[in-house]
């Protein structure tokens, strides 16, 4: 199949709404970046002493899961950051995590 067959293809289903865009697989450990993931969602401020328990909105494991190694890939870097009840929440890689106020 020709170049330009492929493309005409591509136009159609893009013009019919069947390709609405397009993502990029990207290895970002061999491009040399650390992972980094916003997650973004709102609540009231609140003391944080009367936060409710953080594990009760996020799963611990999965955010230890982000950063753990995997057959092929090694993450000993990277930033979880996201807002919960009116505070940044930033976790990183090696451990350590901070609570801010948002704002």
């Amino acid at each position: 199949m020709s170049a330009g067959t492929v493309r005409n293809r591509i136009d159609r289903l893009e013009e019919q709404g069947v390709l609405e865009g397009y993502i990029p697989d990207i290895d970002y450990e061999t491009a040399g970046f650390g992972l980094h993931i916003l997650f973004t969602c709102t609540s009231e401020t609140q003391p944080t002493t009367e936060l409710p328990p953080l594990y009760e909105t996020i799963d611990p494991a999965a955010i230890t899961g982000l950063f753990g190694s995997t057959p092929t890939h090694s993450r000993p870097t990277g930033r979880l950051t996201f807002d919960y009840c009116g505070y940044r929440i930033a976790v990183e890689a090696r451990g350590s995590i901070s609570i801010t106020p948002c704002g």
